[in-house]
């Protein structure tokens, strides 16, 4: 009986192609991970780096906000950055992959 259940699960994920949105998921999954780690620590102290310090009025600003109720700003701010990152590799992969030239 569980051979049985083994073969015919086997052939559902081949038949419906859902283990390649099984992987997808997971590497997206992967990917989130580690942009986000990737930009909390390389990007957004490149970027206070690059601001001088005559121009830290930014953070009483997102203060008064967070006050206001506009929680996790920072947190935000990294997930935006890690979202322009991800869809800027995943245009460059996708042509990667179908392989696509620019030129017309």
């Amino acid at each position: 009986m569980g051979k049985l259940f083994i073969t015919k699960l086997k052939e559902f994920l081949k038949e419906k192609d859902l283990i390649y949105f099984m992987i997808a998921v997971y590497v997206g999954t992967l990917l989130n991970d580690f942009l986000s780690s990737f930009t909390n620590s390389i990007i957004i102290p490149l970027i206070n780096m690059a601001i001088p310090d005559s121009m830290n009025a930014d953070s009483l600003i997102m203060e008064k906000m967070e006050k206001l109720g506009f929680v996790e700003l920072r947190k935000l701010m990294s997930d935006f950055i890690s979202l322009i990152i991800a869809v800027i590799l995943s245009y460059y992969l996708i042509r990667f992959v179908l392989n696509v030239n620019g030129n017309k």
